[in-house]
């Protein structure tokens, strides 16, 4: 059995047994059950309870009962909205317009029905677990229905996304189904992409504001685009709610709020423990079971939770991430890429301390950065990208659609490079105002794609076998040339990265191997592989990984090593600036900057003091990239048919850039 599952089962008996403010109300003599079904939509909390079949509803703007509403039995679902309270049934749904308490009844159902989500126009009834139907919300008249042929629960919908989601209760799976904009149901994605490192018993799913995030129950949190694992909420919880950006969960009687990196900022035991909570202007309302109605409410000033100013940018001062990309800019600002913090956040080199972060609507896929046009771009889902104009501002703005599903990003000087996917492999070039310029067939894949700007070529590793590397011209007008690989076709060190001498006149790849940009003939090797390396006048300055920390390699013009030194970490990238050298390593997922000078001398360490996450009832799970290991391809890994496509490679891409950052 896997050692890390069971420090993790070990560490939650441990706190059910020492901790029981995360596990129980603190009032302790409490007894809580089963939390009814509900729904609130804006100012609107509903309750639906038996003996007599009814639902209770409550003005979250007036602080006041409104009178029940009977109905014909027990709800198995609600959901409420503008268009009314929708009720589902054992094998029917119906709607009651909020003006009104008369049912209307919409739609039966085959099997026994499990829950309702809708968007402004359309409802989807989930039954027999499996099966979905979409209708008109105000008739009830039918759309579509598909069978899934997998159990799926906890349903959230993403409008924007044209997405709902849900858990599969029989394995470890955040589920999505894709729905059109007439109502029309779509495929399923067939799997998580990076399974969940949390738990498999998760029962719902939850939406960020603005459709930035989705989380379930666990505390894990994906992309809702690409359902790729992001981060995690450092404790499981039974309900959530948002203060702008920022979320606040109940969780054993008790309510925790967390900043917009996922830190508690917060707690607060309420009087009652909390069946359902809602947020209105600066109040928590929090439901119990109790009173007449057999629910009551508390209301908590939000003060009491201590909560961060909402839509902010995340402030990378002491927080805990790993850069998944990083490049320098002509004014010495240090970019770092963070998807799962939504955020690229800034270094300045010259002041010696992190700027304001960029903000993004998601967490990309792909992130490339243009020192042309100085322009960051932003990969999102399967086809969108996204730009931020770093000359006018940090607001991301939309850049283009593409036609082909994204399978790798880059620039090419002023032009941006895709890669893409759908029958076929294909590469194409978009002008800075997001137009096609190019598109070429049978383009290969590859993670990371380097601009060699002298001789106007993009250099990859080609990483099906045997591994080779591969040059691609882009002329100045942005026409895609012919792929030209090196002529050894032996897979020995072809690993990542890529780098370009700035002259022009070498490339490198991670494995040490040296070669001539025009021909790919090898013209030297470097005594050992490197994560990183930059040109210092005739000298080169590398980083490696070692057993215990990162090694600075001084290398000279015949590639022997003339000087090195140890820095704390494992390394990240090196960059050469203003005289100085900039070493980045990863000391426990806190990036590090050790400035030096070209005599390998440290000048400058950055002080990047850690911040403490005060709830850790389960632990928070570690990803440790390895820059300068071999992206291995193993069809049986992505899907059952064991053939190799272009669909098993984009995966195998997909899951580089996620554990390799």
């Amino acid at each position: 059995m896997n050692l890390k599952f069971i420090q993790m089962v070990i560490a939650i008996m441990v706190l059910s047994t020492v901790s029981p403010s995360l596990c129980a109300s603190s009032k302790g003599e409490e007894a809580v059950g089963e939390p009814p079904v509900s729904a609130v939509w804006e100012d609107l909390a509903c309750f639906a309870l038996s003996n007599p079949p009814r639902i209770e509803r409550y003005d979250l703007a007036n602080q006041t009962w409104l009178d029940a509403i009977p109905i014909q039995e027990d709800a198995i679902d609600l959901w409420v909205d503008a268009e009314g309270i929708f009720v589902g049934y054992l094998r029917s749904v119906s709607r009651i317009p909020l003006d009104s308490t008369e049912e209307q009844h919409l739609r039966d159902t085959a099997e026994d029905l499990n829950e309702l989500v809708a968007t402004s126009d359309y409802l989807f009834i989930l039954w027999g677990e499996d099966n979905i139907t979409s209708c008109m919300k105000t008739t009830g008249a039918y759309i579509d229905s598909k069978e899934y042929f997998d159990s799926m629960h906890g349903l959230s919908i993403a409008s924007s996304l044209g997405r709902i989601f849900a858990r599969d209760p029989d394995g470890n799976e955040v589920l999505a189904v894709e729905f059109e904009f007439d109502g029309k149901l779509g495929l399923r994605q067939q799997d998580t992409p990076t399974s969940s490192p949390r738990f498999p018993n998760a029962e719902r799913t939850y939406l960020f504001p603005n459709d930035r995030r989705l989380v379930d129950d666990s505390g894990s949190v994906f992309d809702p685009r690409s359902l790729l694992y992001q981060n995690t909420l450092p404790i499981s919880f039974e309900e959530i709610v948002f203060y702008g950006d920022l979320p606040i969960i109940a969780t054993g009687g008790v309510l925790y709020s967390f900043s917009n990196s996922l830190n508690q900022t917060g707690q607060y035991a309420p009087e009652h423990s909390p069946l359902k909570i809602s947020l209105k202007d600066q109040s928590v309302f929090s439901f119990y079971a109790g009173g007449d109605r057999e629910i009551d409410v508390e209301i908590i000033s939000l003060d009491f939770l201590t909560p961060e100013l909402p839509g902010q940018s995340v402030d990378p001062m002491g927080l805990r991430f790993h850069p998944r990309e990083s490049w320098l800019d002509s004014d010495s600002t240090i970019y770092l890429s963070d998807p799962a913090n939504l955020s690229v956040h800034r270094w300045s080199l010259s002041e010696r301390h992190f700027l304001e972060s960029v903000s993004l609507s998601g967490s990309p896929t792909f992130v490339a950065y243009s020192g042309d046009t100085h322009r960051l771009y932003t990969a999102y889902g399967m086809h969108e990208i996204a730009q931020v104009k770093l000359e006018e501002g940090l607001d991301e703005q939309p850049f283009v659609m593409t036609q082909e599903e994204i399978a790798g990003l880059a620039t090419a000087g002023e032009f941006v490079f895709v890669a893409q996917v759908r029958d076929g492999r294909d590469h194409a070039t978009y002008s800075p105002n997001g137009e096609l310029i190019d598109l070429r067939d049978f383009g290969e894949l590859s993670p990371e794609y380097v601009w060699d700007s002298i001789n106007r070529k993009l250099f990859y590793i080609w990483n099906l076998h045997p591994r080779d590397i591969v040059g691609q011209g882009i002329s100045t007008e942005g026409i895609i040339g012919v792929e030209r690989n090196s002529p050894f076709h032996d897979s020995e060190g072809y690993i990542q990265p890529v780098r370009v001498s700035p002259t022009g006149d070498a490339v490198i790849v991670g494995g040490g191997r040296v070669h001539d940009p025009e021909t790919l003939d090898e013209i030297g090797y470097l005594p050992n592989p490197i994560s990183d390396v930059v040109w210092d006048k005739e000298n080169l300055i590398a980083i490696r990984e070692t057993d215990v920390s990162t090694q600075v390699q001084k290398i000279g013009p015949d590639y022997t090593i003339l000087d090195s030194i140890e820095v704390d970490g494992d390394p990240h990238r090196i960059f050469s600036a203003s005289e100085e050298l900039m070493v980045i390593t990863v000391v426990d997922d806190l990036p590090v900057f050790h400035i030096l000078n070209s005599d390998l001398e440290i000048l400058e360490t950055s002080d990047h003091p850690t911040r403490t996450p005060t709830a850790t009832a389960s632990p928070t799970p570690t990803i440790t990239p390895s820059h300068t290991a071999t992206l291995t391809f193993a069809p049986e890994d992505v899907d059952e048919d064991h053939d190799v496509d272009e669909r098993d490679l984009l995966m195998v891409i997909r899951k580089w850039h996620t554990v390799n950052p």
